[in-house]
């Protein structure tokens, strides 16, 4: 999941993706929505993200995640 920058101030937003975490925030003029996630393996990882700020809205869908280790 993205984390907010660690030096600068945040707003914490409960998600609205349906799982069980506080992990929406906005930071910097900027929103991180996470509006779905799915099951991979042992992970649950977000699916539809949704990043919007400064007259820019960018929407990702992720197919599948990839986990190393």
């Amino acid at each position: 999941m993205a984390l907010p920058a660690p030096d600068q101030a945040f707003t914490p937003r409960r998600s609205s993706g349906g799982a069980d975490v506080s992990a929406d925030f906005d930071q910097a003029g900027w929103s991180l929505r996470y509006d779905g996630f799915m099951q991979e393996g042992q992970w649950t990882a977000p699916r539809k993200m949704v990043i919007q700020g400064r007259g820019v809205v960018l929407k990702l869908i992720v197919d599948r995640w990839r986990f190393d280790g």
